[in-house]
């Protein structure tokens, strides 16, 4: 939706009344929950920015200790993260908050073994853990979490809640809009086992490829499981060189997509061999400053939604947990 949402577009989007929006977003007493948790996932779709910040949370004079877990830098992408801190530092400031942050290794996350500081977060974001049973250990301390995605199934978790993930939607979109240029084979690349977000892509993938090319995929897929210290380079130069190529590779996210085109080229391929996207934000190391750019615009609306909903559930710890789905993108990493 261009320009800033208002309560309006959000009335407009669910059939609502202006004042039934309003009321709901201000935790006035009176709305169903139903009502009002389907009012709160359309705004925190739409991007609502007031979202988490009602009056009874903005005259609290205490700044809220967000607390952002995560595994230890050298187990993930670092340059996500400094990403995602760029962003959310400034986001959770304008909601009268302070944030903090814990790394777990390898080996804690394993034996569940957390800190003790975790106690004293009023909130937390959960980024990149995707140990089931870590999980609800942390869910066990009783404070509000936004996880940004998830293992597979977060309906196993007990606890204060919610899911935030990219919209696998532009999958969809993208193998249509090859498929009506003739495309007809198409690959996913990626652990649909990884997390939640990487099992709702290869769903969106499945159901287009079937929709819309009516051809099987599964002899041009790479789902090999991940581990901490996988070599994607080497197992995507293995498959490739044993394969028949399909005429797209769709990845579970930009990371693999540069790895696999890497494979690519290192096996003398050319960018006519095959077309290779990403889906998610593009090299955000290259461009994260740039206002202007789809990493940029992404990254916000990924922090606003997790500040949504965390401020959100602040205030009604015992909601049902709810799953929001931000814009995603699809990047071809190939040239033209």
């Amino acid at each position: 939706m261009a320009g800033k949402t208002t309560i309006n577009d959000i009335a407009q989007s669910l059939g609502l009344s202006r004042n039934t929006i309003s009321r709901a977003l201000n935790g006035s007493e009176g709305i169903a929950e139903e009502t009002r948790v389907r009012i709160l996932e359309e705004a925190a779709r739409l991007n609502y920015k007031m979202l988490g910040a009602r009056k009874e949370m903005q005259a609290e004079n205490k700044k809220k200790n967000i607390m952002l877990v995560t595994k230890d830098v050298n187990l993930m992408t670092s340059r996500m993260l400094n990403f995602l801190m760029f962003i959310l530092q400034p986001t959770v400031r304008e909601r009268n908050a302070i944030m903090t942050m814990q790394f777990l290794s390898e080996e804690e996350i394993l034996q569940c073994r957390l800190p003790a500081q975790i106690g004293d977060a009023d909130a937390l974001i959960v980024f990149e853990i995707l140990n089931e049973n870590c999980i609800q250990h942390l869910l066990d301390y009783g404070k509000p979490a936004v996880l940004f995605d998830s293992t597979v199934n977060p309906g196993i978790y007990t606890g204060s809640f919610d899911v935030v993930t990219g919209n696998p939607d532009q999958i969809i979109a993208c193998v249509r809009e090859l498929a009506a240029k003739g495309k007809k084979k198409f690959g996913f690349v990626g652990d649909r086992s990884h997390c939640f977000g990487f099992q709702e892509r290869y769903n969106a993938f499945r159901i287009a490829v079937e929709d819309y090319c009516g051809t099987p995929h599964e002899p041009y897929d790479i789902l090999d499981t991940e581990t901490s210290q996988f070599d994607f380079s080497g197992l995507y130069r293995k498959r490739l060189a044993g394969m028949e190529l399909p005429d797209v590779f769709i990845c579970a996210n930009y990371h693999l997509a540069q790895k696999l085109e890497s494979a690519a080229a290192e096996l003398g391929m050319k960018c006519g061999d095959v077309e290779i996207y990403g889906f998610g934000m593009g090299p955000y190391s290259d461009r994260w400053l740039d206002e202007n750019s789809e990493s940029y615009k992404e990254m916000k609306n990924l922090t606003f939604a997790i500040m949504m909903l965390l401020m959100d559930r602040l205030q009604y710890p015992d909601t049902r947990y709810r799953v929001v789905y931000t814009h995603g993108c699809m990047t071809r990493i190939t040239k033209e």
